[in-house]
C-alpha cells in the first residue's frame, strides 16, 4: 500500500528528496513535513523569521508543514496517523538537523524509519558529510539510505537499504557545487527504496565498523588555521568544504582575521628565501596584489613550506576587503617589514 509519510528536513538536499517522493505518486498516500524551528533574524532593521528551503517548497506544493517547537523536538505532537506503528506509517529524514529521541522513533516500525545521507556510509557518519568529503580529498562519494536506529546504537549506524556510489568529487569541488548532484541522486535512491519496500524486497545489510569515519559539525575551531600543521593543499580543500559556513581564520596582531578568498600560490615567491620563512610567514606581492602565506610543507617535493595566495580578508568587526586595502590600513611599522607573521 502507499505510505503515510512524515518527512523531516530543512535544506536543498532534503528538498530534492521530498520532490522526488512527491513526483512518485505511487509510493505515498499522504505527506506531512516537519522542519526545524524558524529562528528570528534581523533583516533591514526589523526582526523576522526566514523559512527554510524545504518549508518553502512544501507550502508551494500544498503540503502541510509543521515546525519543531521552540522548546525542542520532544514537544512536537505527532499527527494521529503517526501515533502508532503501522506498515503504512513511514518516517523519512534528510538534513533535518535534529537527533530524534527514542520516544519519537518508537511511533514507527524499526523498518519504517529512513534517513537519506550524502555519503557512502559508514564513511562520514555525522552532521557534515559533504564538507568532510571535500576537506579530506575524497575522489568519489555517494548517497546512502539507512534505517534510523535508537541513539544508543550510534549516530548514522542503521542498516543500509539503498546506496548509489561512484559519484566523482572534482578537484575544485565546493560544498555548493557538489551538493546538487548528491541531492538529485538521493531523491532517486529514496524512491527506489520505497518501491522496494512496497514489494517486500528490501534488505538491510549492516555497516562495517572497520570503515567508520566521523563528520562532526563545523565550528569555529574547525576553521582555525594551524599554519605549522596544515599544508596549502589541506587548507585549500578545507576552505572549499566549509567556507560557506565559516571562513578560515587566523590571529594577526592579537585580532581575528578571516581569509575570505584564497588560492594556490604554487612555488615559493622568488623574493622569499625558504631559509628565511617559517609556516605562518606572510609576504606581500605588490605586483600581483596578493598576500602569499607559507604553510606546512606539502611533503611531496621535500620543501619545508608550501604557499597560498590570499586576495580578500575580513578583519574582526569590519567588512570584507581586498588584501591591498587591508595592508594599506596596517600600522606603518608593520608595512615597513619584509615579512609579517599570521
Amino acid at each position: 500500500k502507499p505510505f503515510d509519510i512524515l518527512f523531516c528536513g530543512s535544506d536543498a538536499f532534503s528538498t530534492a528528496s521530498l520532490k522526488a517522493v512527491l513526483d512518485a505518486k505511487d509510493v505515498w498516500r499522504s505527506l506531512t513535513v516537519l522542519v526545524p524551528h524558524e529562528k528570528p533574524v534581523r533583516v533591514k532593521g526589523s526582526i523576522t523569521s526566514v523559512p527554510c528551503a524545504l518549508s518553502e517548497f512544501a507550502r508551494e506544493s500544498d503540503i502541510s508543514v509543521f515546525q519543531v517547537p521552540a522548546s525542542g523536538i520532544s514537544a512536537y505532537e505527532l499527527p494521529e496517523k503517526h501515533l502508532h506503528p503501522s506498515p503504512t506509517s513511514l518516517l523519512i529524514t534528510a538534513s533535518f538537523g535534529h537527533i530524534l529521541p527514542d520516544t519519537f522513533l518508537s511511533h514507527f516500525l524499526p523498518t519504517h524509519r529512513l534517513n537519506v545521507h550524502p555519503s557512502l556510509l559508514p564513511r562520514w557518519r555525522g552532521a557534515a558529510p559533504v564538507q568532510w568529503t571535500i576537506a579530506s580529498g575524497d575522489k568519489e562519494t555517494g548517497v546512502s539510505v539507512q534505517r534510523l536506529v535508537e541513539r544508543g546504537k550510534g549516530i548514522d549506524s542503521g542498516e543500509i537499504v539503498g546506496v548509489r556510489d561512484g559519484i566523482p568529487v572534482p578537484d575544485d569541488a565546493t560544498y555548493h557545487s557538489l551538493l546538487p548532484s548528491l541531492a538529485e541522486v538521493g531523491g532517486k535512491v529514496l524512491v527506489d527504496v520505497l518501491r522496494s519496500m512496497q514489494k517486500g524486497e528490501i534488505q538491510g545489510p549492516t555497516q562495517d565498523p572497520a570503515l567508520i569515519t566521523r563528520a562532526p559539525k563545523i565550528n569555529e575551531e574547525t576553521a582555525r588555521i594551524r599554519w605549522t600543521e596544515q599544508s596549502s593543499e589541506v587548507l585549500l580543500r578545507l576552505s572549499r568544504g566549509i567556507s560557506h559556513q565559516i571562513p578560515l581564520w587566523t590571529i594577526f596582531a592579537g585580532q581575528k582575521i578571516q581569509l575570505i578568498e584564497i588560492a594556490s600560490s604554487g612555488s615559493s615567491p622568488a623574493f622569499a628565501s625558504s631559509a628565511e620563512v617559517l609556516a605562518g610567514t606572510a609576504v606581500l606581492d605588490r605586483k600581483a596584489q596578493v598576500l602569499r602565506v607559507a604553510c606546512a610543507g606539502a611533503g611531496a617535493d621535500g620543501t619545508d613550506v608550501s604557499w597560498i595566495a590570499v586576495t580578500r580578508v575580513k578583519p574582526a568587526g569590519r567588512r570584507a576587503m581586498g588584501v591591498m586595502e587591508w595592508w594599506n590600513g596596517l600600522p606603518r611599522e608593520v608595512r615597513a617589514g619584509k615579512y609579517i607573521t599570521l
